[in-house]
C-alpha cells in the first residue's frame, strides 16, 4: 500500500471510530455488527456503511444495506433489502403466491463504490459497462459512487442515496396498497 492510500486508509478508520465515540450515536453504534463480520473490508464500503446506520437507525427505518451480495455472476458491494423487512414490519399473512407478486412492486437497489483503482483501464470500464447493462436487464437500479466522493463528502453521498431508495421504495409502496388493498 503506498504511503498516501495508508494515510486515507488511517483517516477512514478515524473517521469510523470518531462516529463510535460521539454520545449522539452512541446506541445506533452499539448494535451494529463488526463490518468484517459483514465481509466489508473497503474502509470507503465500512465508513458508507456506518454512515447509512445513522441515517436508517435516526429515521426509523428498516431499509438494510446488505453486503457483498451475489446478483447473477456478479457481487456487487451493496444491496438494498425491502421486501423481506416491509413484509415482517406489517405482520399481515401472505400466501406464497401474494409474496411472489409483492417482488415486482418493490425496487431492487444495488450500490457501488469504486476505489482509486477502479477504471484505469479500458478493459476495466468496458467490464463495468456490461456489468451495470445485465444487472439493469435483470430490473436493478445502479447507484454508482466514487470511492473519493464517499471519503470526501460522505453525508451527502449516503443520505442521496438513501432518499433515491426511499422514493422508489414509496412509490412500489403505493402501487402494493392498490393492489393488495392495504391502507398506508
Amino acid at each position: 500500500m503506498a504511503y498516501e492510500e495508508f494515510v486515507i486508509h488511517q483517516n477512514i478508520i478515524k473517521k469510523i471510530n470518531d462516529l463510535h465515540s460521539n454520545i449522539e450515536f452512541g446506541s445506533a453504534c452499539d448494535s451494529l455488527v463488526e463490518l468484517e463480520d459483514l465481509n466489508i473490508i473497503s474502509p470507503v464500503e465500512q465508513l458508507f456503511y456506518v454512515y447509512w446506520e445513522i441515517v436508517r437507525r435516526g429515521r426509523g427505518e428498516w431499509m438494510n444495506l446488505h453486503s457483498q451480495t451475489k446478483i447473477l455472476n456478479y457481487r456487487v458491494d451493496f444491496s438494498v433489502g425491502f421486501i423481506s423487512e416491509f413484509v415482517n414490519s406489517i405482520l399481515i399473512p401472505f400466501s406464497s403466491d401474494e409474496l411472489s407478486k409483492i417482488d415486482k412492486f418493490f425496487p431492487k437497489v444495488c450500490i457501488e463504490i469504486d476505489g482509486h483503482w477502479h477504471e484505469k483501464t479500458k478493459e476495466q470500464v468496458s467490464k463495468d459497462k456490461k456489468r451495470e447493462r445485465d444487472l439493469i436487464k435483470e430490473g436493478w437500479s445502479v447507484l454508482r459512487y466514487s470511492g473519493s466522493e464517499i471519503y470526501n463528502n460522505t453525508s451527502k453521498h449516503v443520505v442521496d442515496a438513501y432518499e433515491h431508495c426511499d422514493a422508489l421504495f414509496h412509490k412500489g409502496l403505493k402501487q402494493f396498497s392498490k393492489e393488495f388493498k392495504y391502507a398506508i
